[in-house]
């Protein structure tokens, strides 16, 4: 329990335990190794002039480490990236090997000193350009933010271990030991390396190239790449980096001044490193994610900027006032501790996250170019300035300090330009990559000649009956202009007619004859006049020409519906928006209707609460695109009613935000917060069965969440990020969630995080709690059935009624859920009616005094199906074709499932008939022949006839009942309907049939081997 408290405080979840440990033990190595040939190098170096050799040193190193990064850099895109691993610390070995044998050879010369700290030098580059690479990839940029900090606390430790070894070090061949003792960690940490890549797949796979923004300048370009965001990462690590060398010279410089006896040079020095490097070590475990939760990224990365400047600006004032030695000694072991402690326990980890929007192999790259170019050209930019102010020692140090302070300036201007590309690099990732939806749609449209059907019908339209017909002339016989055998002088007559008056009967007759017509010609000829029709026979008209095949028909009942905008016609097209095949023409027409549709738009809405047909209405509105049409969404997002303000907030998402709306949409946000704090309390306590309801309750509430994020903040991101979130790719949800962390306000950010991650439920409630406060004592059965089918889907409210333990304070809540109009939470209610007087004596009792009539309402019941719907959703859940689609999403199929029943060896189908249909075996037994040849049974539970829900053909095999069957009937059309609403239920369909596919090419390849053996 004590691992798991720790492991939950450090952000390391189940699954990542044994990485972050192969990690840390692999980078401890490397630090034992890396801070031991440090200190051999500067123990040699402390005793042969510093002020003069360590310059020299910087300068030589920073050469050695460019070369080497120009190696690694050609190396990188040659070798695989696990070559190039193992290989790095097999060079790593050599130089230590290398080293001992310099130091062997020629002793504590100065040369081998210089040698040594540029050996040491290499040695760091390669092994943080393999421990840098390798996390790069294994980590996504989310558990980059959790475990960088982790895993690069290993070195820490062995640091500081290092450190406290230089103290007890006195003569030659204990440094030439502990350059063994190196080289046995190096060899350790090789080993831990081929069981990282043992237990994953460490391979920088090629990403399709995406546009990007690139450096105006071509000198730049051709030298420090083309990434701006690599470029000002370069930047900024390159003036920390040389503000760092500087802090270890005046340190390294101002102790051997003060302390010239070399044992207690080392015992300062040693026990100031291991301090440094403990108190790193505590930074990053303790500090660095929590830190980074609180401060945000950008204020994260300029805390160590900031805290050198202050410490920069401290030597001016220093120099003002009479400073002893000792004040000195101690200001520069406080400079040096704070700009290591910071640096390596919280700006390195947090300045990694900064690479992960880029694709491994820019990774690498960009690890590459920061760490063998930027930093050595750093520490070599200081060298020079150290080794030329170190001839004038009046002023040589307020030069380099005035150096390091504009420096300081550089990287903290640097650095807010990286957050900003960063941000860009974020929002590019997410975005749709290479899609244009204009350029889209017109070239779907050329491919399927739209344009020109549309033009070609409506020049006919206008040819035959537009302002072009003939028109009878003066004076003319109203009898002989309505029998005359020329259709458009017919026309003319009855609108001539019927426009001096409406009742004329011989006209009025004339035109109803011609809209009941059977020819097609006749009825699109009425069309044109409808607005001088009764109503009863205009709706008559418009609903057969609507359910037509004929292209030139539906056009015409389009154009002449839209011209007679009356309640009734608007309340037609509203009923033929539930019929699949005339849906899009009606929702066409609706718009082209304008906002004369409005009014008997919105009490549809208000009073509809059917998700897909409300669905259909809110396009309707939003391609109205008026000012009035939004408010219609904005009024019935406001609604108690969650399933309508889903549709509003979808449809409000075609709209501009509107500032003065926007507290609005903040109370719904609070409200739906609310909901959030509820369900995940509620899950505290709940069984498998109501927990996986409430599961998917929360997800529709994050969907709403970020409906309205769209309202309030800049929509790009936002859609980008929540089209992210929804998929499974665990990489593009860490960086939606990124992106969204720099643009909402952090306690926003910080509820909408603990919905979307996978993590520990009590840490999500009281994420929650810290956000709104205490939640309101209420158990989650109550508030699920006393908010009812305004806000929770039909599964969530039968499982809850099946739960339910109800009092005689709470049973008249039974009887308006026994009278609701899904049948899974009607039944579910007969079912607690049922059992109440054997459990519940007293609350039948109860019950009966409120409602002595058990009559649910008026009308006499109807014939129940003989197989529940509970159990019907239940038979749907147990095959393999819905296993993994949540049961909420499962009862939006149970109302089209068709019970059928068979006798025994009773044909299902015959091979050769057209498919249409999927059958679920309730009971009894199906087998599949071709001829006389069975292919295989199905029983109980299993499935047949799947490939029909996607594609009408001919059935390839015959199926016949092997007992009596009970089986349920999917029908294609009717399957559709739900696939477009539910998008989980195609995804499952598809991964079934992959499946399947997989299976029989492995029948058929099984079977052509056993062929040709």
């Amino acid at each position: 329990m004590a691992m798991e408290t720790w492991q939950q405080f450090l952000g390391v979840r189940a699954r990542e335990v044994k990485t972050v440990w192969l990690f840390f033990l692999h980078n401890f190595m490397l630090g034992i190794g890396t801070v031991l040939v440090y200190v051999v190098a500067n123990v040699l170096l402390l005793e042969h002039y510093p002020e003069h050799n360590l310059p020299l040193a910087y300068g030589l190193g920073a050469l050695a480490m460019l070369a080497v990064g120009r190696l690694y850099t050609r190396f990188e895109h040659a070798w695989p990236l696990k070559t190039l691993a193992a290989r790095a610390i097999l060079t790593a070995l050599v130089f230590t090997g290398l080293l001992g044998g310099l130091l062997l050879l020629r002793g504590n010369a100065v040369v081998v000193a210089v040698l040594l700290m540029t050996g040491y030098r290499v040695v760091y580059l390669l092994t943080n350009l393999e421990f840098w690479g390798l996390s790069a990839v294994v980590f996504d940029v989310r558990q980059g933010r959790r475990l960088f900090s982790v895993i690069s606390s290993g070195d820490m430790p062995a640091k500081a271990l290092g450190a406290l070894l230089a103290i007890f070090v006195h003569a030659q061949q204990d440094l030439v030991l502990l350059l063994g003792l190196a080289f046995g960690a190096y060899l350790v940490a090789l080993y831990t390396q081929q069981l990282t890549f043992r237990s994953h797949l460490v391979e920088a796979r090629p990403a399709p190239a995406r546009p990007q923004a690139s450096v105006a300048s071509p000198l730049v370009r051709r030298w420090l790449g083309r990434s701006p965001l690599l470029l000002h990462m370069g930047l900024s690590w390159l003036a920390v980096a040389a503000v760092s060398t500087g802090a270890e010279y005046f340190f390294f410089v101002n102790v051997k001044q003060k302390l010239l006896d070399q044992t207690v040079i080392l015992q300062y020095v040693g026990g100031v490193l291991a301090l440094s490097y403990g108190l790193a070590m505590l930074g990053k475990l303790l500090l660095t994610r929590h830190g980074l939760d609180r401060l945000g990224l950008p204020r994260t990365l300029l805390l160590l900027p900031l805290t050198a400047l202050a410490g920069v600006a401290m030597f001016g004032a220093l120099q003002l006032g009479a400073v002893g030695s000792g004040g000195w000694l101690l200001y520069f072991c406080g400079l040096y501790l704070s700009m290591e402690v910071l640096r390596r326990g919280l700006f390195e980890p947090v300045f990694l996250v900064l690479f992960q929007p880029l694709s491994a192999p820019e990774r690498l790259k960009g690890h590459t170019q920061v760490k063998g170019f930027y930093e050595p050209l750093g520490m070599g930019l200081t060298g020079l300035v150290l080794y030329a102010v170190h001839a004038w020692p009046a002023g040589g140090s307020a030069v380099a300090f005035v150096w390091m302070g504009a420096l300081l300036v550089l990287a903290m201007l640097m650095l807010r330009r990286t957050h900003r590309h960063y941000l860009q690099e974020l929002k590019t990732v997410l975005g749709r990559r290479f899609y244009n939806p204009a350029q889209a749609a017109e070239n779907l449209a050329g491919r399927l000649g739209i344009r020109e059907t549309f033009e070609h019908l409506e020049a006919d339209a206008h040819s035959t009956w537009g302002a072009d017909s003939p028109t009878p002339a003066a004076g003319f016989n109203p009898d002989a202009g309505l029998h005359n055998p020329d259709l458009p002088v017919q026309l003319e007559t009855i609108r001539a007619c019927l426009s001096a008056e409406p009742d004329h009967p011989a006209a009025q007759a004339r035109l109803q004859e011609l809209a009941a017509a059977s020819d097609a010609n006749q009825r699109q000829a009425a069309l044109g006049l409808l607005e001088f029709l009764p109503h009863p026979q205009q709706l008559t008209l418009l609903r057969t020409c609507f359910q037509s095949q004929n292209p030139g028909l539906l056009k015409a009942a389009r154009q002449a519906a839209a011209q007679v905008p009356t309640p009734e016609i608007i309340k037609l097209l509203i009923e033929l928006l539930e019929q699949k095949a005339v849906r899009k023409l009606a929702a066409d027409t609706l718009v082209n209707m304008g906002s004369a549709v409005l009014p008997t738009l919105e009490k549809n809405l208000h009073r509809q609460t059917d998700y897909p047909l409300l669905r259909r209405l809110t396009q309707v509105c939003a391609r109205l695109a008026t000012p009035a049409a939004r408010r219609t969404l904005v009024l019935l997002a406001q609604q108690t009613n969650l399933t309508r303000r889903a549709a509003a907030l979808q449809a409000l998402g075609r709209f501009d935000t509107v500032v003065a709306d926007a507290p609005l949409f903040q109370h719904l946000m609070q409200k739906e917060m609310r909901l959030a704090q509820q369900l995940l309390r509620g899950m505290l306590g709940a069984n498998v069965e109501l927990r996986s309801c409430l599961k998917y309750e929360l997800t529709k509430a994050q969907q709403r969440l970020f409906g309205l994020l769209l309202q309030l903040y800049d929509r790009q991101p936002i859609l980008d990020a929540r089209r992210s979130v929804a998929r499974t790719g665990q990489e593009r949800q860490a960086n939606a969630l990124e992106i969204l962390d720099n643009l909402l306000p952090r306690p926003l950010y910080q509820g909408l995080q603990a919905l979307v991650e996978v993590g520990r439920l009590t840490k999500k409630v009281q994420t929650f709690d810290q956000l709104l406060g205490p939640a309101p004592p209420e158990p989650i059965l109550t508030t699920i059935l006393e908010r009812g089918e305004e806000a929770f889907a039909p599964w969530t409210l039968s499982v809850a009624l099946r739960q339910w333990q109800p009092t005689p304070a709470t049973v008249a809540t039974l009887q308006t859920y026994l009278r609701a109009t899904n049948v899974l939470v009607r039944e579910s209610a007969e079912d607690v009616l049922e059992l109440l007087p054997a459990r519940y004596p007293a609350v039948y009792e109860h019950w009966a005094s409120l409602f002595p009539t058990p009559a649910l309402d008026g009308n006499p019941p109807a014939a129940e199906p003989r197989v529940p719907a509970v159990e019907r959703l239940l038979l749907l859940k147990h095959t393999t074709l819905f296993a993994d689609t949540p049961e909420n999403v499962l009862s939006s199929i149970v109302p089209i499932m068709k019970e059928v029943s068979f006798p025994a060896q009773h044909p299902i189908f015959a091979k050769g008939d057209l498919g249409t249909s999927l059958f679920i075996i309730y009971t009894g037994e199906v087998g599949i022949f071709t001829e006389e040849h069975r292919l295989a049974t199905f029983r109980e539970g299993e499935f047949f006839g799947e490939l029909a829900l996607l594609d009408a053909e001919p059935r390839s095999a015959s199926a016949v009942t092997q007992s009596p069957v009970v089986a349920f009937r999917l029908d294609q059309e009717d399957f559709y309907d739900v696939m477009e609403e539910c998008a989980e239920v195609l995804q499952n369909i598809l991964r079934v049939l992959c499946q399947r596919l997989r299976l029989q090419n492995e029948k058929m390849k099984a079977l052509a081997e056993g062929e040709i053996v």
